[in-house]
């Protein structure tokens, strides 16, 4: 891609994010961390709380950033969502929030590979159990086991589908063109 597509798909897919995620939880319930000033404003106007991500952090910091948001805000749950699942539907986020509501300890939702992790709750929330990255989903199961919490991991289509890579992007957009 282009850089003024890649953008535009990026834009589009953090708008998408965050409507549903307010949809589902609440402008006041979602956190967005960013380092982009347009972002974090998108989130201010729907109500979100706003986190400056650190120009050095990684993920795995930055969701630890939001995290101490959320709970220092009360948050009794997380539950982390990234801009890349584009087939999730409000209603899913709505079962997946009840879902983390529901446990107590970590809940995985994995990618299609069962690799990634594509959503992630803990309850009660904490911010040092993220392992985003390469097999995030294998390094947040032995971050449970480590940290002695339970463990739920949940399969779920729309859930599994990612833009991770380039084939990815164009199954997406054959699904999108073929009216699915």
């Amino acid at each position: 891609m282009d850089p003024a597509a890649r953008e535009a798909l990026n834009r589009r897919l953090m708008e998408s994010t965050l409507n549903r995620s307010v949809a589902a939880l609440g402008g006041r319930r979602t956190v967005v961390v960013s380092t982009s000033d347009e972002v974090l404003a998108y989130g201010r106007r729907l109500g979100c709380l706003g986190v400056a991500e650190g120009a050095d952090a990684d993920l795995n910091a930055a969701l630890a950033q939001a995290a101490a948001v959320a709970l220092a805000d009360g948050a009794q749950a997380l539950l982390v969502i990234p801009a890349d699942l584009v087939l999730m539907t409000v209603e899913d986020l709505c079962e997946a929030r009840e879902a983390v509501l529901d446990a107590t300890g970590m809940v995985i939702w994995p990618d299609r590979r069962a690799e990634g992790t594509n959503l992630l709750g803990l309850r009660p929330p904490r911010a040092d159990l993220f392992r985003f990255g390469d097999a995030s989903c294998d390094r947040h199961r032995a971050a449970a086991s480590d940290a002695g919490i339970a463990l739920r991991v949940i399969q779920h289509a729309r859930i599994s589908f990612d833009l991770d890579t380039p084939e990815h992007l164009l199954g997406w957009r054959g699904l999108t063109e073929s009216g699915s």
